[in-house]
C-alpha cells in the first residue's frame, strides 16, 4: 500500500504556501472558509493530473502541488500564461539532477 506523508501546495486557490505532514490517521479541520475545501481539490487535482490555470491563486503565476509518498514524489505545476505546464513522478530510487 501507497501511503501519503507530505503534501505542499503553493497558490493553490485559497492557499498560497502549504506544507502538512500526514500521519497514519490525519483529521482536516477548522472554520468556514480557511482552505479546507481547497486542500482536497488540490489533492484531487494532483491524482488527476487536472489541466487549465483557473485554479491558480490571484495574482500569481504558477501553482505547484506535490505530494511525498514511501516510494516517491508526485508534482503537478501548472501556469497562467507560461510554459509551466509539467507533471512529474520520482521513484525514491531515481537521482535527480539539476
Amino acid at each position: 500500500m501507497t501511503v501519503l506523508t507530505t503534501v505542499q501546495i503553493k497558490n493553490f486557490q485559497s492557499l498560497y504556501n502549504v506544507e502538512l505532514e500526514l500521519k497514519d490517521f490525519t483529521v482536516i479541520v477548522g472554520p468556514s472558509s480557511s482552505g479546507k475545501s481547497a486542500f482536497f481539490r488540490a489533492m484531487k487535482t494532483l491524482v488527476s493530473n487536472q489541466r487549465g490555470s483557473s485554479f491558480i491563486y490571484h495574482g500569481e503565476r504558477v501553482c505547484t502541488i506535490s505530494g511525498q509518498f514511501q516510494n516517491g514524489r508526485v508534482t503537478l505545476k501548472r501556469g497562467r500564461g507560461t510554459d509551466d505546464k509539467s507533471y512529474s513522478t520520482i521513484d525514491k530510487n531515481d537521482v535527480q539532477e539539476k
